[in-house]
């Protein structure tokens, strides 16, 4: 058992160095890591690439220093025709790190137009 004499200098200087430490450290994570760690990271501006065929928004990404890549999800759309990219994420106009991924979606087209697929079939059955 320590005496309580000599525990009270010691837990007001505990207390002090501890709220020393945690200044310190929101100081650095706050101001200091985010000045380094971007400080070497080129940026680059994300183009909209909705409307595309893939091929030709792959090139245009990879001109700008990114990644594409194809969602495996599709959607209806009545605007964008079938095969054409109808979403992207991140957004165009988001600033991203060099080589970062894009990935977007796919047009089904109209929603019930028949398709290949569809067409192909309807044709046998007959």
């Amino acid at each position: 058992m320590v005496p309580r004499w000599l525990l009270r200098p010691v837990i007001p200087a505990l207390i002090l160095w501890l709220a020393a430490l945690l200044v310190a450290f929101f100081v650095v994570d706050w101001f200091i890591m985010p000045a380094v760690a971007g400080r070497f990271a080129k940026t680059i501006t994300v183009p909209s690439v909705i409307g595309m065929e893939p091929a030709e928004a792959e090139a245009a990404l990879k001109t700008r220093g990114l990644q594409f890549s194809v969602d495996t999800l599709t959607d209806y759309s009545r605007v964008i025709p079938r095969g054409r990219i109808l979403l992207q994420r991140p957004d165009s106009g988001a600033v991203v790190k060099a080589d970062r991924r894009i990935w977007v979606t796919l047009s089904r087209g109209r929603a019930g137009a028949p398709g290949p697929a569809r067409s192909a079939l309807g044709s046998r059955v007959r």
